[in-house]
């Protein structure tokens, strides 16, 4: 007879919380899928997802690696295995259009570097305690510069009265021109880096209408400088 370990860890815990959060009958109720094709229903493939990071395992995919070295029983019944979580199994539900209405599993890029996959992304901003605000599921092509503008906007329309409170800290994907007007015309303060590749003629003239400066001080203050500075490492800059 083979005795075989397990280190059970939080996980049941962890998945207890979640069910009793609902998580998994909301999941079920708003997602299309075929009982008779699938061994694990969305929601629950959610919630394995859901215990698989809050356990430390950052990755989306290749799941069903984890659970072979849970105890499988205790978490989901005596009838379930690991290779319920499988990536082709977790690849049941994923949208099949573009058009969809929530969003579009799709190959992006991918901060695993796995290109192989399709993904969908997602997106939370938090506060400075690190408490969730916003959160966005979205297209699994979708570029951080589109995302940026999206939560601009919901920053500008869902917290208007704190407006003078915040401070939007984002990555240099959030430098466009079209997201600074934005930032600008919503008078939202922020932090983020000056991408590599933005051109200086360009911040110069957003500089100008967001600081008030002549082109000429803009170039003394930031561009010559910035020539030096980037062999040092990327320049952080602060604009209110």
């Amino acid at each position: 007879m083979s005795v075989r370990a397990y280190s059970a860890g939080p996980a049941a815990m962890i998945g207890q919380v979640i069910r009793e959060l609902g998580i998994v009958e909301t999941v079920d109720s708003m997602v299309r899928w075929d009982p008779g094709q699938c061994r694990r229903s969305p929601g629950t493939h959610v919630l394995a997802m859901l215990t698989n990071v809050f356990m430390g395992r950052t990755a989306l995919y290749r799941v069903d690696e984890f659970y072979e070295l849970q105890d499988i029983a205790v978490l989901f019944g005596a009838d379930a295995s690991a290779d319920d979580f499988n990536d082709s199994a977790s690849g049941l539900y994923e949208s099949s259009s573009p058009d969809d209405e929530v969003f579009f599993i799709a190959h992006g890029y991918n901060r695993d570097h796995r290109p192989d996959l399709k993904q969908f992304n997602y997106g939370p901003v938090v506060n400075g305690e690190g408490i969730p605000l916003l959160g966005y599921a979205s297209d699994g092509n979708e570029s951080d510069k589109v995302w940026n503008r999206r939560v601009i906007e919901e920053l500008a329309e869902g917290f208007a009265d704190h407006l003078t409170n915040l401070v939007y800290v984002a990555n240099s994907a959030a430098v466009t021109k079209g997201n600074l007007d934005l930032i600008a015309g919503k008078g939202i303060r922020f932090i983020s880096r000056l991408p590599a590749t933005f051109a200086q003629p360009i911040f110069c003239t957003l500089a100008r209408s967001l600081l008030g400066i002549s082109g000429a001080e803009c170039f003394a203050r930031y561009c010559d400088v910035d020539r030096r500075r980037y062999s040092q490492g990327p320049e952080h800059l602060i604009w209110e």
